[in-house]
């Protein structure tokens, strides 16, 4: 997660598929794991193309599910990075179709 943080770290990670890796972690049970899936997708999701990954490959049901975790962590991590991606009217759209 914390390689994440840079821009060079996010492209090469995005690039070699990273997102369904992390949307596979966050589908384990592990609430470790959903938590820190979260904030990795929450630390890429500032560019728009990751965004566009995001929202491609099917990531926003999992995050939506998980924000209704038991597990405060999980919640919080999941809620954050939901507000965020609401942020952009793209991302807002495909949350508002992902929910109906």
């Amino acid at each position: 997660c914390n390689l994440l943080s840079f821009q060079d770290s996010q492209a090469a990670a995005v690039d070699a598929g990273a997102v369904s890796v992390l949307k596979q972690m966050c589908t384990l049970g592990d609430p470790a794991s959903e938590r820190e899936c979260s904030d990795a997708f929450f630390l890429i999701s500032g560019e728009e193309s990751y965004r566009r990954e995001i929202r491609n490959s099917q990531v926003l049901p999992v995050l939506i599910l998980l924000a209704r975790s038991k597990n405060r962590d999980t919640r919080w991590s999941c809620n954050r990075i939901l507000c965020n991606l609401a942020l952009y009217e793209s991302s807002r759209t495909a949350l508002l179709q992902t929910g109906t």
